[in-house]
């Protein structure tokens, strides 16, 4: 990728309108969001100028100003099921394209997401196992600047646990990943890691 040095500090109209409704153990919201951004600082692919140089490939892909609309409905929900034994779930679906019609850069689109998460918690132990979804891109700019088909969407479980030990110290243990689902981040076109063990110990002095 190659810098700009040409580039122009954003400028963002956003609008953000919701409802929520809440009781004692359940709660629901939806969320309308828009972002008229000019001089978004996105990417575009470029054909190098000049002779080839030796070595590694010169880069195809430069950081660029755009003009662009970024909008969506966000909607989510969470039901305590028993006393700390919790159910949430959130769906965002997002549209974004440059005023002049054309879809972004495959780095720069944001899927239709969602998210589901079991939680348990109780004075000593925390629990969560949650599902992270991912649509389509949909149609996108590809790094050969033709528009095609972005990355496809997958489904991904994480699972968490958590200890209390003492007040000021708790053990944690984290599985992301937990089916080695094989995808690709979409704003990075990169392969996702496999599964991931993590530990660790948060303490408070």
């Amino acid at each position: 990728m190659q810098s700009n040095p040409n580039l122009l500090s954003e400028r963002a109209n956003n609008i953000d309108i919701g409802l929520d409704y809440r009781t004692e153990n359940f709660l629901a919201g939806v969320v309308y969001f828009r972002n008229d951004i000019s001089n978004f600082q996105g990417f575009e692919t470029f054909t190098p100028v000049g002779p080839p140089i030796p070595g590694p490939p010169p880069p195809a892909i430069r950081v660029a100003n755009k003009n662009v609309l970024i909008q969506g409905v966000q909607f989510r929900t969470a039901y305590e099921f028993l006393p700390g034994l919790t159910l949430e779930g959130n769906l965002t679906f997002v549209d974004s394209r440059e005023d002049t019609g054309l879809p972004l850069n495959q780095l720069e689109v944001f899927p239709t997401t969602a998210l589901v998460r079991l939680t348990y918690a109780n004075d000593r132990f925390l629990g969560l196992l949650q599902s992270r979804i991912y649509g389509d891109q949909g149609d996108v700019i590809l790094e050969n600047n033709q528009i095609g088909p972005g990355s496809q969407g997958a489904t991904v479980f994480d699972l968490s646990l958590g200890y209390q030990v003492t007040p000021a110290v708790q053990f944690t243990f984290t599985v992301e990943n937990l089916f080695n689902t094989q995808y690709v981040f979409p704003t990075v076109n990169f392969a996702a890691p496999g599964t991931r063990l993590l530990f660790g110990i948060n303490a408070q002095i």
